[in-house]
């Protein structure tokens, strides 16, 4: 990792949804992998993180995501040792990017979508927990798009709490999340992401 007095200090702050890691790592694998309409617009992304060129975050919820992966699979122990591997890459280019980790701000004790030991925050933010559950109700987005959403709306620094990044750009791949989102906030609905 570079040190920090050479990193970006007004740059560009994006977040990358887990869609865009893993299809960077798809692209990383094999083009043939890929099959979305953006390897070049994902490649410059990656090359620009990997410059510093601009400051890339990711969230906890990422490595709950890769996490329920592994467990939809587990039953296949040759599925599962294939899913884990592809996370790992996941989170090499993930560090390549030098990405930071955004803090999930909703977890509780009684959250049984992410992991005490992965994204537990004690003191859960309210708008954070209200947010959510608009979200949760939008068509489009599914349980882990929300917890990302939130994420961004209410950002965090995982390791320095008081460190509070401003978000610039949401990324993703999934053309029905992106569409629901911009539909919310087109009608006003969701000034927390605007």
């Amino acid at each position: 990792m570079a040190p920090l007095d050479s990193r970006c200090t007004d740059c560009l702050s994006i977040y990358l949804d887990l869609s865009v890691i893993d299809h960077l790592q798809r692209i990383q694998q094999s083009m043939m992998e890929y099959i979305g309409p953006r390897r070049i617009a994902l490649q410059r992304i990656r090359a620009s993180a990997e410059r510093h060129c601009v400051e890339t975050w990711i969230s906890e919820i990422t490595h709950v995501e890769m996490l329920h992966g592994i467990e939809n699979v587990s039953d296949d122990e040759v599925k599962r040792q294939e899913a884990n591997s592809k996370d790992q890459e996941k989170l090499i280019i993930a560090k390549s990017m030098f990405a930071q980790i955004l803090g999930y701000p909703c977890s509780k004790t009684d959250d049984p979508y992410s992991r005490l030991d992965l994204s537990f925050r004690p003191d859960g933010e309210e708008y954070a927990d209200l947010l959510e559950k608009r979200l949760r109700n939008i068509p489009g987005i599914s349980l882990g798009d929300a917890c990302h959403l939130v994420c961004c709306a209410f950002p965090f620094n995982s390791v320095s709490p008081s460190i509070l990044p401003k978000i610039d750009w949401f990324i993703a791949e999934d053309e029905r999340l992106i569409k629901a989102v911009n539909a919310q906030i087109d009608a006003r609905v969701l000034p927390e992401l605007a």
